[in-house]
């Protein structure tokens, strides 16, 4: 909104041609103004300032009001706010530390030169191998916009240069950088700010400010139709060409997908060939081997000494599985017939023992045998009683019980459950007790002893047991704490009174 107030007098003489027609009254009037009517009254105005008097009848005052009233104190808020931001950057500006000349040289004098140069492809394929490390690029890089030379980083930290492409130059190359997410790993480039050299200041210098405070205080001037059309003109050639570009670039990739899709029929089509003269070539040989083994085997039947030598390999292979397995199965059952009539004899000698012990002689046992006489007179069972006691008494003269034996002890390997091998192996032991004289005809020794190792118990003393349960033996057993000597002598003796009483039991 724009208001003029003209006035009906002037202190000056009207000397140019044109005059305004005279008003008798002051009037002011308010009108909305165009684009186009403000352009039309500053021509106007610029051709009647080019007189040399002015009219005050025909100058316009224009005043424009601008209301900021209602938002004075958010825009105060925000200045200040401003401010204080601005005010940080720079002490964080300030706070960095420049160096001069010399002390950059310096500061670069040990660094290395990177020489080693590789193809910008390569990126994408160290970053699928998880090799890539760092991709370095200067601060004020614009990549995709421009061909920008970076630093490829390795895990190993190996440093390698190359030259990365524009996205007009090679768009495919951005789209896997994109989709392989290789900006997370994009470092910018440190280089310390350096120090401007002091120039020393001219004494005319103050003069360069003049143009600038001039051409700040006027208007930037208005852009002709020309040359809005000229800028126009330019834009829609730019996006024209881009248009172009980007259609030349859809109908290569579509060339370069219609040829590899041609090149894969191609090759598809020389492998089904291939495929097929193959199965052909094995169809062929197998038949002519089929051909050629059946003519063998024809052969082979009607030659009488094959048969021959057939016949000898059957008769042997029948021999060694027939008669030596018979001849092998009756010397064990020998074997066996010999150890059980060696058990037998073996315990008669046992039950012989048994009956010594217990003070029974076999002239007893045949006086026993008529239980009818002895009955009859009682003085003679009494005598008998005191006859058998007596020689009990003077067997057991200068013998004494055993201290090591365990007797009752009946325990067998279906008493002991789990420990595997180790129970087969005991087992193979038992053999040698109670199968010995087949291992002696096959030259095999038995075994002087065994020495189980472990852990309290694991079951070390119950396998024991049930080796001497299942080889019919007495069981002797002493703990380790009784081996220990309070006086000389004591271990060793105890160890001597456990053999005595063993070969005496």
């Amino acid at each position: 909104m724009a208001c003029h107030f003209p006035f009906s007098s002037s202190a000056y003489l009207k000397t140019h041609k044109f005059q305004p027609s005279p008003r008798l009254y002051p009037a002011i009037s308010c009108r909305n103004q165009d684009p186009d009517a403000e352009v039309d009254d500053k021509h106007r105005n610029a051709r009647n300032t080019n007189h040399t008097h002015l009219n005050f009848l025909a100058i316009p005052i224009t005043l424009t009001v601008i209301s900021t009233a209602l938002a004075s104190k958010p825009a105060l808020a925000a200045a200040a706010a401003t401010a204080k931001t601005s005010q940080k950057r720079k002490a964080k500006k300030k706070a960095q530390e420049t160096l001069s000349p010399d002390q950059l040289k310096q500061w670069t004098k040990n660094l290395p030169l990177v020489s080693s140069r590789i193809p910008y492809t390569e990126i994408l394929s160290y970053k699928e191998q998880d090799k890539l490390k760092h991709v370095i690029k200067p601060p004020s890089a614009r990549m995709k916009e421009r061909a920008e030379s970076v630093l490829v980083v390795l895990d190993d930290n190996q440093v390698f240069r190359t030259v990365l492409p524009s996205i007009e130059s090679n768009k495919r190359f951005w789209d896997s950088w994109d989709e392989l997410k290789i900006d997370t790993l994009c470092v910018n480039a440190y280089t310390p700010p350096v120090k401007k050299p002091e120039l020393p200041k001219p004494y005319l210098g103050f003069l360069w400010k003049v143009p600038e405070f001039i051409l700040a205080r006027l208007e930037p001037k208005k852009e002709s139709k020309r040359a809005m059309e000229i800028r126009r003109m330019k834009e829609e050639f730019k996006r024209q060409q881009k248009e172009e570009l980007a259609i030349m670039r859809e109908e290569r990739e579509m060339m370069e997908k219609a040829i590899k899709i041609q090149q894969k029929e191609e090759r598809r089509r020389k492998k089904r060939d291939i495929q097929k003269k193959k199965h052909r070539e094995s169809l062929r040989d197998a038949r002519a081997n089929s051909t050629k083994m059946a003519n063998i085997w024809a052969d082979l039947a009607q030659d009488s000494n094959v048969a021959t030598f057939l016949g000898l390999v059957f008769f042997v292979i029948f021999y060694n599985t027939v008669v030596l397995s018979y001849r092998k199965q009756k010397k064990d059952y020998e074997d066996r017939l010999k150890i059980e009539q060696a058990e037998a004899d073996e315990k008669k000698k046992m039950r012989e023992l048994e009956r010594e012990m217990m003070g029974i002689e076999e002239e007893e046992d045949e006086e026993g045998g008529e239980p009818g006489k002895a009955e009859e007179n009682a003085y003679m069972k009494m005598a008998m009683q005191f006859m058998r006691s007596g020689a009990r008494v003077r067997r057991a003269h200068n013998k004494r019980l055993p201290q090591y034996l365990e007797r009752g002890v009946d325990v067998k390997f279906s008493d002991v459950a789990g420990l595997g091998k180790i129970r087969l192996e005991l087992e193979e032991i038992v053999k040698f007790f109670t199968h010995g004289e087949m291992y002696r005809r096959r030259g095999v020794k038995i075994p002087g002893g065994i020495l189980l190792c472990g852990p309290p118990g694991v079951g070390k003393t119950l396998l024991a047991k049930a080796v001497a349960g299942e080889a019919g033996v007495n069981f002797f057993s002493i703990s380790a704490s009784q081996f220990v000597e309070i006086y000389v002598g004591v271990g060793a003796s105890r160890v001597r009174s456990l053999y005595q009483e063993a070969r005496e039991n």
